[in-house]
């Protein structure tokens, strides 16, 4: 199986090839559907919008031995059921103590989490490093950087950042703080977990 570096340096080149074409560069998450299954990260993946009750999460990976279902909340707008949709198919990286077979373990395990905000589970840092990791993706950090420089100079607002890379606003704002540059450096350069 691939490495997450590997599909990060695959959006790069992705985004580049569309952004000299003159074509919207933002990378579809069709196209990393696809990566991980050429890749053998997953031999199918399917995805599934659901009606989601109050405090479930806004999506679900759910791994069924090479397989996968991903269920994404309905109701979302297209920026955000993208980046969750790109955050669920993150999880086929995760390591064996951080997966999750149901949703309802999945359920408890967030409520048990919540309260315990300190402790390292290995399911909240599978949580954080999708999250990080769908943004890199989203966002790599040649087209970061010039977003950035067009933020800090009020040449672009985060709303209109959000826009270029078909991402919600919380998380292109993400995507402008240093937090970006700290998992950019754990999860690319060192290859540690967050």
């Amino acid at each position: 199986m691939k490495k997450f570096s590997e599909l990060y340096a695959f959006a790069e080149r992705y985004m580049e090839r569309r952004q000299a074409s003159g074509k919207p560069f933002a990378i579809p998450e069709g196209d990393v559907r696809v990566w991980l299954l050429r890749n053998r990260a997953l031999d199918h993946i399917d995805i599934f919008e659901v009606e989601a009750e109050d405090g479930d999460p806004l999506g679900y990976f759910k791994l069924l031995g090479n397989r996968a279902d991903i269920h994404t909340k309905a109701g979302l707008t297209r920026q955000e059921r993208r980046y969750v949709r790109l955050k669920e198919m993150m999880h086929c990286f995760d390591s064996e103590d951080q997966k999750v077979f149901d949703h309802p373990r999945f359920r408890t395990l967030l409520s048990d989490l919540s309260f315990r905000p300190l402790e390292r589970h290995p399911v909240s840092v599978s949580e954080q490093v999708a999250r990080w990791s769908a943004l890199l993706l989203a966002m790599p950090m040649p087209f970061r950087n010039r977003a950035l420089e067009d933020w800090q100079e009020g040449r672009r607002s985060a709303g209109e950042i959000a826009m270029d890379f078909a991402l919600p606003e919380h998380a292109a704002r993400a995507a402008l703080s240093q937090n970006y540059d700290q998992a950019f450096e754990m999860l690319l350069r060192t290859a540690q977990t967050i």
